[in-house]
């Protein structure tokens, strides 16, 4: 047997030292810490009731970690919303109990809330088809902007009206000119 045949000592350590060490090792280890620091705080904001400062103070996080949480796990973001669906199920429930109960508070509110259609609201809404925004057909031409500015500076309040039913008001005094600024130069 020569040199090469014998074992060294050395080629034994080796056999029990795993192959991959270092850098990859620490960042499987701190993102197995990370998971159990999500998990961790999932269960704090459930028991927290969605109080996501809270959770994070328990937990001893900041809030910019639970944001970055939240931009780099989906799973997470969707487990932290699912815990808010389920808080405000919650709050629905114990409303609709209130109703029931015939609490005059709650019934208004419920239906402020939920029976817009049928005319309980405090305010109007204004929007377009399907709640979207409300769509610009056309744009008065300049002149009638200009009319309608001269007139309203001048209080002619009946005279708009007959604008905006198609005719053109006669101004007291002849409007020669109307100014960048909106204010009429008449004679």
């Amino acid at each position: 047997m020569g040199p090469a045949a014998m074992p060294m000592i050395s080629d034994a350590y080796h056999d029990h030292i795993p192959e991959t060490t270092g850098v990859e090792d620490i960042l499987k280890e701190q993102d197995r810490h990370n998971q159990d620091r999500r998990d961790l705080f999932l269960l704090v904001l459930e028991l927290e009731r969605g109080n996501v400062s809270k959770a994070c103070q328990i937990i001893g996080a900041q809030r910019s970690t639970y944001n970055q949480w939240c931009l780099d796990y989906h799973e997470f973001r969707d487990r932290c919303q699912e815990i808010q669906e389920s808080l405000f199920d919650m709050a629905e429930g114990k409303l609709l109990d209130n109703v029931e109960g015939g609490q005059q508070r709650a019934i208004e509110f419920y239906l402020e809330c939920r029976a817009k259609d049928r005319g309980y609201v405090k305010r109007r809404e204004v929007t377009g088809d399907g709640g979207g925004p409300i769509k610009v057909i056309g744009e008065l031409p300049r002149e009638q902007i200009e009319l309608l500015q001269a007139a309203a500076k001048q209080g002619a309040r009946q005279e708009v009206a007959r604008l905006y039913e198609g005719e053109t008001p006669a101004l007291d005094g002849e409007v020669t000119e109307i100014t960048d600024s909106g204010e009429a130069d008449g004679s």
